[in-house]
Protein backbone atom coordinates (compact mmCIF):
# COMPACT_ATOMS: atom_id res chain seq x y z
CA UNK A 1 0.00 0.00 0.00
CA UNK A 2 1.32 3.86 -1.13
CA UNK A 3 0.75 6.55 1.53
CA UNK A 4 1.50 9.76 0.15
CA UNK A 5 1.82 12.88 1.49
CA UNK A 6 -0.42 16.10 0.70
CA UNK A 7 0.77 18.27 2.84
CA UNK A 8 3.94 17.28 5.51
CA UNK A 9 2.51 18.92 8.23
CA UNK A 10 -6.63 17.74 15.55
CA UNK A 11 -14.70 17.69 21.97
CA UNK A 12 -13.23 14.82 23.74
CA UNK A 13 -14.29 11.48 22.38
CA UNK A 14 -14.57 8.57 23.84
CA UNK A 15 -13.20 5.60 21.58
CA UNK A 16 -15.03 6.43 17.85
CA UNK A 17 -14.59 4.07 15.19
CA UNK A 18 -12.28 4.99 12.86
CA UNK A 19 -13.40 6.96 9.50
CA UNK A 20 -14.31 4.52 6.01
CA UNK A 21 -11.30 4.45 3.70
CA UNK A 22 -11.15 7.20 1.49
CA UNK A 23 -11.97 6.26 -2.14
CA UNK A 24 -13.69 8.80 -4.23
CA UNK A 25 -16.71 7.35 -6.10
CA UNK A 26 -16.25 10.01 -8.59
CA UNK A 27 -13.26 12.11 -9.75
CA UNK A 28 -12.56 14.84 -7.25
CA UNK A 29 -9.73 17.87 -8.11
CA UNK A 30 -8.80 20.31 -5.53
CA UNK A 31 -6.12 22.75 -5.68
CA UNK A 32 -4.68 23.40 -2.83
CA UNK A 33 -1.61 25.71 -0.70
CA UNK A 34 0.54 25.52 2.68
CA UNK A 35 -0.92 28.43 4.11
CA UNK A 36 0.86 27.51 8.04
CA UNK A 37 1.80 30.70 9.67
CA UNK A 38 5.31 31.37 9.97
CA UNK A 39 6.34 29.36 6.57
CA UNK A 40 8.92 30.61 4.05
CA UNK A 41 7.38 31.61 0.70
CA UNK A 42 10.42 30.64 -0.90
CA UNK A 43 10.29 27.13 0.62
CA UNK A 44 9.75 24.20 -1.88
CA UNK A 45 6.35 23.86 0.74
CA UNK A 46 4.94 26.66 -0.08
CA UNK A 47 4.34 25.85 -3.79
CA UNK A 48 0.53 25.22 -4.88
CA UNK A 49 0.07 21.95 -6.00
CA UNK A 50 -3.46 20.17 -7.67
CA UNK A 51 -4.42 16.68 -6.73
CA UNK A 52 -6.81 14.50 -8.67
CA UNK A 53 -8.41 11.23 -6.97
CA UNK A 54 -10.48 8.67 -8.35
CA UNK A 55 -11.60 5.25 -6.28
CA UNK A 56 -8.66 4.00 -4.41
CA UNK A 57 -6.18 2.89 -6.84
CA UNK A 58 -5.53 6.40 -8.82
CA UNK A 59 -4.15 9.51 -8.34
CA UNK A 60 -1.95 12.64 -9.28
CA UNK A 61 0.42 15.23 -8.10
CA UNK A 62 1.24 18.23 -10.05
CA UNK A 63 3.38 20.29 -8.10
CA UNK A 64 3.63 24.03 -8.76
CA UNK A 65 7.18 24.87 -10.55
CA UNK A 66 10.45 25.44 -8.90
CA UNK A 67 12.52 27.05 -11.53
CA UNK A 68 15.52 28.23 -9.12
CA UNK A 69 16.03 24.04 -8.52
CA UNK A 70 14.76 23.25 -12.17
CA UNK A 71 12.20 20.93 -10.74
CA UNK A 72 8.39 20.76 -11.59
CA UNK A 73 7.30 17.33 -10.50
CA UNK A 74 4.05 15.53 -11.67
CA UNK A 75 3.22 12.17 -9.45
CA UNK A 76 1.09 9.95 -11.16
CA UNK A 77 -0.46 7.14 -9.51
CA UNK A 78 -2.40 4.14 -10.98
CA UNK A 79 -1.60 1.17 -8.61
CA UNK A 80 0.53 -0.72 -8.60
CA UNK A 81 2.45 1.87 -11.22
CA UNK A 82 3.91 5.21 -10.10
CA UNK A 83 5.28 7.36 -11.96
CA UNK A 84 7.03 10.63 -10.79
CA UNK A 85 8.64 12.82 -13.43
CA UNK A 86 10.28 16.77 -13.58
CA UNK A 87 8.80 18.55 -16.86
CA UNK A 88 12.10 20.65 -16.60
CA UNK A 89 13.92 17.89 -17.38
CA UNK A 90 11.92 15.26 -19.21
CA UNK A 91 12.88 12.94 -17.02
CA UNK A 92 11.01 10.47 -14.41
CA UNK A 93 11.24 7.50 -12.82
CA UNK A 94 8.84 4.31 -12.44
CA UNK A 95 8.30 2.78 -9.26
CA UNK A 96 5.94 -0.58 -8.62
CA UNK A 97 4.03 -0.85 -5.86
CA UNK A 98 5.28 -4.03 -3.76
CA UNK A 99 1.86 -4.62 -2.52
CA UNK A 100 0.58 -6.73 -1.19
CA UNK A 101 -1.78 -4.23 -0.67
CA UNK A 102 -3.06 -1.73 -2.75
CA UNK A 103 -4.41 1.53 -2.75
CA UNK A 104 -3.55 5.38 -2.79
CA UNK A 105 -4.18 7.11 1.07
CA UNK A 106 -3.76 10.52 1.47
CA UNK A 107 -3.82 11.73 4.95
CA UNK A 108 -3.52 15.82 5.37
CA UNK A 109 -1.74 15.07 8.64
CA UNK A 110 0.85 12.79 9.65
CA UNK A 111 2.85 12.41 12.87
CA UNK A 112 3.55 10.24 15.56
CA UNK A 113 1.66 11.67 18.46
CA UNK A 114 -1.43 12.40 16.18
CA UNK A 115 -4.40 10.51 17.15
CA UNK A 116 -5.54 8.13 15.47
CA UNK A 117 -8.84 9.54 14.22
CA UNK A 118 -6.92 12.76 12.50
CA UNK A 119 -4.43 10.50 10.31
CA UNK A 120 -7.60 9.10 8.89
CA UNK A 121 -8.61 12.48 7.49
CA UNK A 122 -7.87 12.47 3.84
CA UNK A 123 -7.81 14.78 0.93
CA UNK A 124 -10.82 14.47 -0.79
CA UNK A 125 -12.97 12.96 1.86
CA UNK A 126 -12.99 16.07 4.16
CA UNK A 127 -17.09 16.62 3.80
CA UNK A 128 -17.38 12.91 5.08
CA UNK A 129 -14.93 13.27 7.60
CA UNK A 130 -16.88 16.88 9.05
CA UNK A 131 -20.63 14.87 8.47
CA UNK A 132 -19.07 12.05 10.55
CA UNK A 133 -17.26 13.91 13.52
CA UNK A 134 -18.05 17.56 13.38
CA UNK A 135 -21.38 17.96 12.11
CA UNK A 136 -22.23 20.65 14.44
CA UNK A 137 -21.37 24.40 13.02
CA UNK A 138 -19.38 26.21 15.62
CA UNK A 139 -19.75 29.52 14.33
CA UNK A 140 -19.94 31.57 11.20
CA UNK A 141 -17.08 33.77 10.61
CA UNK A 142 -15.98 35.90 7.41
CA UNK A 143 -12.11 35.60 5.85
CA UNK A 144 -10.93 37.86 2.81
CA UNK A 145 -14.54 38.46 2.04
CA UNK A 146 -15.94 35.10 2.03
CA UNK A 147 -18.54 34.21 4.43
CA UNK A 148 -17.35 30.96 5.98
CA UNK A 149 -18.70 27.89 8.79
CA UNK A 150 -16.67 27.39 10.92
CA UNK A 151 -16.50 22.99 12.20
CA UNK A 152 -13.86 21.78 14.74
CA UNK A 153 -12.61 18.82 16.34
CA UNK A 154 -10.52 18.02 19.90
CA UNK A 155 -9.02 15.42 21.17
CA UNK A 156 -6.74 16.15 24.32
CA UNK A 157 -4.50 19.71 22.88
CA UNK A 158 -4.83 18.66 19.32
CA UNK A 159 -7.55 20.46 17.27
CA UNK A 160 -8.40 20.57 13.82
CA UNK A 161 -10.54 23.62 12.22
CA UNK A 162 -12.51 22.98 9.22
CA UNK A 163 -13.87 26.00 7.52
CA UNK A 164 -15.94 25.77 4.86
CA UNK A 165 -17.88 27.43 1.87
CA UNK A 166 -22.01 27.06 2.50
CA UNK A 167 -23.99 25.85 -0.68
CA UNK A 168 -23.75 29.14 -3.02
CA UNK A 169 -27.25 28.28 -4.26
CA UNK A 170 -29.95 25.58 -4.40
CA UNK A 171 -28.29 22.26 -5.72
CA UNK A 172 -24.58 23.50 -4.92
CA UNK A 173 -22.34 22.07 -3.15
CA UNK A 174 -20.15 22.56 -0.01
CA UNK A 175 -16.51 23.75 -0.54
CA UNK A 176 -13.86 23.34 1.85
CA UNK A 177 -11.92 26.77 2.28
CA UNK A 178 -8.73 25.21 4.99
CA UNK A 179 -8.04 22.75 7.46
CA UNK A 180 -6.10 23.26 10.34
CA UNK A 181 -4.03 21.56 12.71
CA UNK A 182 -3.62 22.94 16.10
CA UNK A 183 -1.70 21.88 18.89
CA UNK A 184 -2.46 23.55 22.70
CA UNK A 185 -4.18 26.36 20.31
CA UNK A 186 -1.22 27.20 17.86
CA UNK A 187 -1.26 26.56 14.08
CA UNK A 188 1.00 23.47 13.55
CA UNK A 189 0.00 23.20 9.83
CA UNK A 190 -2.99 25.04 7.90
CA UNK A 191 -4.04 24.07 4.47
CA UNK A 192 -5.61 26.77 1.94
CA UNK A 193 -7.73 25.17 -0.76
CA UNK A 194 -7.53 27.05 -3.89
CA UNK A 195 -10.32 24.41 -5.91
CA UNK A 196 -12.53 22.36 -4.59
CA UNK A 197 -14.23 20.09 -6.67
CA UNK A 198 -16.14 16.88 -6.12
CA UNK A 199 -18.35 14.49 -7.68
CA UNK A 200 -16.62 14.69 -11.34
CA UNK A 201 -16.76 12.52 -14.39
CA UNK A 202 -13.66 10.30 -14.54
CA UNK A 203 -11.22 11.60 -16.52
CA UNK A 204 -8.97 8.38 -17.12
CA UNK A 205 -6.04 10.00 -19.27
CA UNK A 206 -4.80 12.06 -16.24
CA UNK A 207 -3.65 8.64 -14.50
CA UNK A 208 -1.91 7.45 -17.78
CA UNK A 209 1.87 6.81 -17.99
CA UNK A 210 3.12 10.22 -18.49
CA UNK A 211 4.86 10.82 -22.47
CA UNK A 212 7.73 12.40 -23.59
CA UNK A 213 9.65 11.60 -20.58
CA UNK A 214 12.95 9.47 -20.10
CA UNK A 215 11.99 6.96 -17.44
CA UNK A 216 14.68 4.84 -15.27
CA UNK A 217 13.30 2.07 -12.97
CA UNK A 218 13.22 3.14 -9.33
CA UNK A 219 14.31 0.43 -6.43
CA UNK A 220 10.63 -0.94 -5.15
CA UNK A 221 9.88 0.58 -1.44
CA UNK A 222 9.79 -2.50 1.02
CA UNK A 223 5.93 -4.26 1.35
CA UNK A 224 3.69 -3.05 3.80
CA UNK A 225 2.00 -4.83 6.02
CA UNK A 226 -2.05 -6.00 4.92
Amino acid sequence: MLRWFVVVLAVSLGSPALAAVCAPQNMVRVGSVNATPGLDPASPLARPRMVHRLGGLFARIDEGPDPANSMHRVTVIREPDIWIVNRFSKTGQHVQDPGPVFEVRAPLFQGPDLPTLFRELELGCELDFIDAYAPTPQAKVVVGGAKLVRHQMTIGAQRIEFLVRPPAARGATRKVYSVGLYVNDQPKSVIRYLTYEIGLPADMSLFERPKGFNFTQAPAPAPSKP
